[in-house]
């Protein structure tokens, strides 16, 4: 398994993590680790050549980007 594979497994888990989080502050905080792990993906991906993100490996809603989510907390 890629590092690139196991950052996006992460920010997938933080993602359906925060969906379960009752309390506001705690899913704020899951997408913030979320987007962290998209980031180290991303560098990661860059890195090797790769410049697009590939989210075809992960669930539906894993495509669904926790920073758009954040903003969305914050209106």
């Amino acid at each position: 398994m890629s590092l690139e594979f196991e950052y996006r497994r992460l920010a997938a888990a933080c993602l359906d993590l925060s969906k379960r989080a009752a309390v506001l502050a705690d899913k704020t905080r899951l997408l913030l680790i979320a987007e962290a792990w998209l980031d180290l993906a991303d560098r990661v991906s860059r890195k090797h050549g790769n410049a697009k993100r590939r989210n075809d490996d992960f669930a539906e809603h894993v495509r669904e980007d926790p920073r758009r989510q954040r903003e969305h907390l914050k209106a």
